[in-house]
């Protein structure tokens, strides 16, 4: 099963990915776990989310397969699931931290 770790501050958490395309033994084209860092990010902020939302899509492709699009369509299909499924289930705990951060600067307001 692949993985990615989003790492805010001193916490990880791990996002549990979708099946692999192939075994990291077996390919070098993909990787069993990839580390997404928010904590230089400022989450209340519409650009530092996208920044996020782009460091999220290029850890999907490095768990699931970089560059498989130029190999057998079987493989660039089951890449482009797999980033799917990743991508999906990163969304929760990148919703946790978006939520997080606006909580906290409401805090900080009142």
């Amino acid at each position: 099963m692949k993985s990615m770790l989003l790492a805010l501050c001193a916490a990880a958490t791990v996002l549990p990915g979708a099946a692999a395309v192939a075994n990291t033994a077996e390919s070098p084209f993909v990787r069993s776990e990839s580390v997404v860092r928010a904590d230089d990010l400022d989450l209340t902020r519409p650009a530092d989310r996208l920044r996020l939302e782009t460091r999220l899509a290029t850890a999907a492709e490095e768990v699931c397969g970089r560059g498989m699009d130029r190999l057998h369509n079987v493989a660039k299909d089951k890449a482009r699931t797999c980033k799917a499924e990743v991508l999906a289930e990163s969304r929760a705990q990148y919703q946790t931290l978006v939520a997080r951060a606006e909580s906290a600067r409401t805090l900080a307001l009142n």
